[in-house]
């Protein structure tokens, strides 16, 4: 059934979270701070449970339109908090990919390792074979921009939408290891508590926007 207590603490740490923003717009330290804790505390939550890894970046997105809540900009690039988180997860989840199995393959002959092997990516072409053929699609998208020359910017900007992708047999592992009614409810939970805190900004918007003659001096770092 519905999580109230998933809700409730949603609702606090997204609005703790676009306030810390909100003040960190103001304060390079406090940004990197933040930046820095954020993905520390999200690394150990998905390292124990990969499943809070998904929902954390299910979160991020529905609360963040552009991911910038908090940036760390390296020279004249920006690397914004989703970029991180996006990084961040899918690490963790090939270093635990790699730690199970490597586990698991250790008292395994070389003969047996190969069939292994064979019957495992047999069986992950099987399962994949929609996604592997999108991703043959994009890998030749990005071939064919570098052949005709494009500018290299653009190129990445129009790869980077597809990147997300990457994700997905994360997120597939991650609701597989969890009871799918209540990674369901989890998810609705969450997204529900990101629904209400966008309403709330939006009605305060509306409100303020509403009233330049009462609060027009407080519009211009709330625009910011």
């Amino acid at each position: 059934m519905f999580n109230k207590s998933l809700f409730k603490k949603a609702i606090l740490i997204i609005a703790a979270i676009n306030l810390l923003s909100f003040l960190a717009y103001h304060s390079s330290t406090l940004n990197r701070l933040c930046f820095v804790l954020i993905l520390t505390a999200v690394a150990i939550l998905a390292w124990r449970n990969l499943f809070w890894g998904a929902l954390i970046i299910l979160g991020e997105i529905m609360i963040s339109s552009q991911g910038h809540l908090f940036d760390l900009k390296i020279h004249s690039f920006v690397f914004s908090l989703r970029m991180g988180l996006f990084i961040l997860i899918l690490t963790v989840a090939i270093v635990k990919f790699l730690i199970s199995n490597f586990k698991f393959l250790n008292n395994f002959s070389i003969s047996q390792f190969l069939n292994f092997s064979i019957s495992n990516l047999c069986r992950l072409i099987k399962e994949y074979k929609f996604y592997l053929i999108f991703a043959i699609f994009i890998i030749f998208g990005i071939i064919n921009g570098l052949i005709n020359n494009n500018n290299l910017n653009y190129l990445y900007q129009d790869v980077n939408g597809y990147l997300f992708f990457l994700l997905l047999p994360i997120f597939i592992t991650a609701f597989k290891k969890q009871k799918v009614i209540s990674s369901k409810f989890q998810v609705i939970s969450l997204w529900s508590a990101a629904i209400v805190w966008q309403f709330i900004i939006a009605v305060t918007l509306l409100f303020l926007y509403g009233h330049l003659d009462v609060f027009w001096h407080n519009l211009v770092p709330i625009y910011s």
